[in-house]
């Protein structure tokens, strides 16, 4: 794969997180581009065969839909595409089976930006990636996930991140909440500088990456 203008196509189902994830890497990554989305398996195979990406970024959960069949039946025909698989499934057989079929690389949700940038630099390289195990991929089988930490969000913080990530606005969150627009506004203030983010979408990717929604 070339260094070099990289096409990369982003798979997920929460339009919200792509565009998150989008506007995070255009910060972090230079020479690529977006050559397309999908929200389900389906349609992601057709980008693959219509647009033929130098690598796609794949969730697992798409609808009713798996991102494991992307894997296999890209693995399966030969394709070149490469694949990172970024997702929130939490299940030591799905990470085998991820394994199995060599996927490229295997990244949790919960993992910082960095780790994605690194990720992505090595396979558009051709460079080996060496996944980390997903949290609690080495516990016991059926055993809850631990819930990941939250950067000192108050209860009306959290609340906030989950009413952002419903698509309200911020007069609606304030109807919602009972309380005035201004103060909405000094949460979500907060929140940006707690986070790290510049705008909602990278809150809600941060929220969806962490499992808080």
């Amino acid at each position: 794969m070339s260094s070099l203008a990289t096409r990369i196509l982003v798979v997920d189902d929460h339009p919200i997180f792509r565009e998150g994830l989008k506007l995070s890497l255009d910060s972090s990554l230079k020479d690529f581009t977006w050559v397309g989305e999908a929200a389900n398996a389906k349609t992601a195979l057709d980008q693959i065969y219509d647009k033929r990406p130098d690598l796609v970024i794949l969730d697992l959960i798409l609808g009713s839909t798996s991102g494991l069949d992307v894997v296999r039946e890209v693995k399966s025909r030969q394709i070149p595409t490469k694949i990172l698989v970024l997702t929130q499934v939490q299940d030591p057989k799905t990470e085998r089976e991820l394994r199995r079929l060599e996927v490229d690389a295997i990244l949790s949700k919960m993992a910082p930006l960095q780790s994605v940038v690194e990720a992505v630099e090595a396979l558009r390289n051709n460079q080996p990636f060496t996944s980390p195990p997903l949290p609690n991929s080495n516990e016991e089988e059926g055993m809850n996930p631990v819930p990941a930490l939250k950067p000192n969000l108050t209860a009306r913080e959290v609340e906030i991140v989950r009413l952002v990530a419903a698509g309200q606005t911020q007069k609606e969150i304030a109807e919602t909440l009972g309380c005035a627009p201004e103060t909405v506004k000094t949460h979500k203030g907060n929140l940006l500088r707690k986070l790290g983010a510049r705008n909602s979408a990278e809150i809600v990717a941060w929220a969806t990456r962490t499992g808080l929604i």
